[in-house]
């Protein structure tokens, strides 16, 4: 049996000034502009008799569907959600559960 090593892996060259961190995406939720946001459909929608379903699917897109979705209950009476998948709504109904109705 022959045995044979694996090749070298290379390096990839980095900038003088390079640190880990920097090249690492970050995302800031900023709930008072999500609040102000809901605030504005809310409204038009109450001009055109209209109620809103907030959409919470695929996690907020990594922004964390849970955490919106409570809040936008607790702080904007939001009551209406919409998902995409039924693993989603039993998550979200869980969530709901254990924070609203215990």
């Amino acid at each position: 049996t022959i045995v044979q090593k694996p090749p070298q892996q290379q390096q990839v060259p980095q900038p003088q000034n390079f640190q880990s961190n920097q090249n690492r995406a970050i995302h800031r939720i900023n709930l008072s502009s999500i609040r102000h946001n809901y605030g504005e459909v809310q409204s038009s929608a109450a001009q055109q008799q209209c109620q809103v379903i907030v959409v919470v699917k695929a996690d907020g897109y990594g922004h964390g569907a849970i955490l919106t979705a409570c809040h936008l209950v607790e702080h904007c009476g939001a009551s209406a959600f919409a998902v995409a998948t039924l693993e989603e709504g039993i998550t979200l109904r869980r969530a709901f559960e254990e924070n609203f109705l215990s």
